[in-house]
């Protein structure tokens, strides 16, 4: 973004949206992965995030920003997730699937981080490659699930619930879920949806580190990330407590 010519008030106001985009993109995915055929949602998002990935390589601020910003309402994410917790679910393995899950989702971001060192050495063609590189990567997700829900119980790919309205979610008044949620919401507020996404910017501008050296740092951070997310189901064991675990 400041390579093609945006200001850093406005890099940091498409950060900030993005974050709001994820999360209203959650809400209304999740909502229609109850109600729609889970495999044609999650092909048709992939086609449509990888699609706008590839935007990105016109180096058009306004088309940039509204690219970035839109795949990030196109959550196929939410498709994947709810797919792969009706499985879990099915066979008593929470725990592990999501832990195994998260970690290899770390892992690869390991690789993403290491690819970032592109545009250092090829300039404007780097962050190209990086996009396209992106976007094959999206695209290639769809052959792949595809072929993995083949061999699942038709009832846990498209496993549906009670049709309910943006009404009824609206009416919620459960203290119990919302005392819940609430430490989810502080950690997302803060690092998950303001501060991590601005790291990079911070570094560049205050440091003027570039992306070369910090694509090191994420990729070494991720690979910790993915050790301590593959760690947990086993913590929690020894500490007889998923409570206490969260805890520690």
């Amino acid at each position: 973004m400041l390579g093609i010519g945006m200001s850093t008030t406005l890099i940091g106001i498409i950060l900030g949206l993005f974050s709001l985009m994820n999360a209203l993109g959650s809400l209304v995915i999740g909502y229609l992965t109850d109600l729609m055929d889970r495999t044609r949602l999650f092909t048709m998002l992939s086609i449509i995030s990888g699609s706008l990935i590839l935007l990105m390589v016109t180096g058009v601020p306004i088309i940039v920003s509204a690219a970035y910003l839109m795949s990030a309402l196109f959550n196929r994410y939410v498709v994947l997730t709810a797919i792969v917790g009706e499985y879990a679910k099915q066979r008593g393995i929470s725990d592990e699937v999501f832990s195994l899950s998260s970690s290899f989702n770390v892992i690869f971001s390991v690789v993403g981080s290491a690819i970032t060192v592109l545009p250092s050495y090829l300039g404007h063609l780097g962050y190209e490659l990086i996009f396209v590189i992106e976007a094959a990567a999206v695209y290639l997700t769809i052959p792949l699930v595809l072929n993995a829900i083949k061999h699942l119980d038709p009832a846990i790919v498209n496993a549906k619930i009670e049709r309910i309205s943006l009404k009824d979610l609206g009416e919620l008044r459960s203290s119990w879920l919302i005392k819940r949620l609430m430490p989810e919401a502080i950690i997302g507020l803060g690092a998950g949806g303001v501060i991590i996404p601005l790291f990079s910017l911070w570094f560049y501008l205050k440091f003027h580190i570039n992306i070369a050296n910090l694509s090191i740092v994420y990729a070494i951070s991720n690979a910790t990330l993915a050790l301590g997310t593959l760690m947990a189901p086993t913590i929690s064991r020894f500490l007889h407590s998923r409570v206490i675990s969260v805890v520690t």
